[in-house]
């Protein structure tokens, strides 16, 4: 059963809930579980009693409405309600009664909308965009996450139910998202730590990189794809102070220094370069100081 589509980006929306009734038949249409079904739709109903007013769950504390912190089991979450109601809060931006905000959509993480969007009918274009990603040379699992994962947060944030109708403005907008989420008061209750959101932004920056790559080369971009320059962190001694250091060393003459700041940085215009995983981008060569001939982008969680 194919549903009413979201309004267009920009358009007029009314943030409110929909009605028993039309969750319950979308529900039915969906090939799921009788037990499942049940639910859902007890998931909707304990969501609905507490926020009764949907303004009301946008307004309560971040960490509330993810509903499960870095670390927590589906067994120990800080907020049960907010945490199983992710399927009505999908279909309601789908229906476009929300569009949810980019704190949330980056602080939730594992965001999966490819099975409401599958049982609604909506060709999302995904098959069509992994196989453009596969032509320009990209593949293994790496390429769809990146895939799954910017396409998810732009459905949710903006309303698009097609990869055709992402843009450069959307994906300009989401890379500032990641870029701010970096200050988020709760980040080290969300991610773990500090640290660890560092890791995974290293991650989103290659998601983002890799998926603009696949777009552009369709045309459907005006901008050429630039990764992502990281400032170099400060030398905590000057050069000028090292090379003296040295100098006072037995045995060192000139010709045992080696100009490591003069090689050129990868300029993220040629092939997408490999991270091998969230961890592996503290250092520089995980980063991409090197190029493959095969593109590749770094594992991150699983959409």
């Amino acid at each position: 059963m194919s549903v009413a589509l979201a309004p267009e980006p920009g358009g007029s929306l009314v943030v409110r809930h929909c009605s028993v009734e039309e969750y319950r038949a979308f529900i039915a249409s969906i090939s799921e579980s009788d037990s499942t079904k049940r639910a859902w739709r007890r998931y909707r109903r304990e969501f609905v009693e507490h926020y009764p007013e949907l303004r009301n769950w946008f307004e309560a504390p971040l960490v509330e409405r993810v509903g499960r912190l870095q670390g927590e089991s589906v067994h120990n979450l800080t907020c049960q309600r907010c945490y199983y109601a992710r399927r009505y809060l999908y279909f309601l931006a789908l229906r476009g009664y929300i569009r949810l905000d980019w704190e949330w959509v980056i602080g939730a993480r594992h965001i999966v909308v490819r099975q409401l969007l599958s049982g609604a009918g909506v060709d999302f274009g995904l098959d069509r965009l992994l196989a453009d990603a596969y032509a320009l040379g990209y593949y293994g699992q790496s390429i769809s996450n990146a895939i799954y994962w910017v396409t998810a947060r732009c459905f949710l944030h903006f309303g698009v139910v097609s990869a055709d109708a992402i843009d450069d403005q959307q994906l300009d907008e989401l890379t500032d998202a990641v870029v701010r989420f970096e200050r988020h008061a709760d980040l080290a209750r969300l991610f773990g730590s500090a640290d660890t959101y560092r890791e995974c932004r290293c991650v989103y920056g290659s998601y983002l990189f890799a998926v603009r790559t696949v777009l552009y080369h369709r045309g459907q971009l005006v901008h050429e794809p630039q990764r992502e320059r990281r400032p170099r962190p400060d030398l905590l001694i000057s050069k000028a102070r090292m090379e003296a250091i040295k100098a006072a060393l037995p045995g060192y003459t000139p010709a045992d220094v080696h100009e490591e700041d003069d090689r050129e940085e990868p300029d993220g215009t040629g092939s997408l370069h490999q991270v091998a995983g969230p961890t592996a981008c503290r250092t520089r060569h995980a980063c991409g100081s090197h190029t493959r001939t095969r593109p590749r982008v770094s594992r991150g969680p699983r959409e």
